[in-house]
């Protein structure tokens, strides 16, 4: 199954392009142009920059976006994996960051829709992969199952 996210903080970018183009009229004299140019064009990055994550039996497909276009793709055997650790984001938020045996790890955070977890849940159950939730991870994990539970009591009902 795939799952995206997009990068969070449109407002806090549209914030700083203000305060940039502000900066650009004060300072066209002084030569600071071109690092403001690039503080532009990182926020206008940021602002487009989708990610996609796709969950087969075997394996973890990690792409970057940029619109439409492929800037970074990864094909993740469990092979690769050394562990998928869960973790609290916020009040209702769960997260999970895939820790690799070599080179970067993947952290996997506001990806919709939120089932992205039983996904890598079974994942790691199908591949032998070390699966380490904290404390937060689990209550959000029993939380999440009870309103599942709910819902399909209230479907049932209907």
């Amino acid at each position: 199954m795939t799952f995206s996210s997009k990068m969070n903080g449109l407002g806090t970018a549209l914030i700083c392009i203000l305060i940039a183009l502000n900066t650009i009229r004060a300072s066209v004299h002084n030569g600071t142009i071109i690092f403001v140019v690039y503080f532009i064009i990182v926020i206008i990055l940021g602002i487009y920059l989708n990610y996609r994550v796709t969950i087969d039996e075997q394996f973890i497909h990690y792409t970057v976006l940029f619109g439409n276009f492929t800037i970074y793709a990864r094909k993740i055997s469990a092979e690769q994996i050394k562990e998928i650790k869960g973790k609290r984001i916020n009040w209702y938020r769960m997260g999970a960051t895939v820790k690799m045996k070599q080179g970067v790890n993947y952290r996997l955070n506001g990806f919709s829709p939120e089932s992205i977890f039983y996904y890598l849940e079974d994942f790691a159950e199908k591949n032998n992969v070390t699966l380490n939730g904290s404390k937060d991870y689990q209550v959000l994990r029993r939380r999440q199952d009870r309103l599942n539970r709910q819902e399909i009591n209230k479907r049932k009902s209907n």
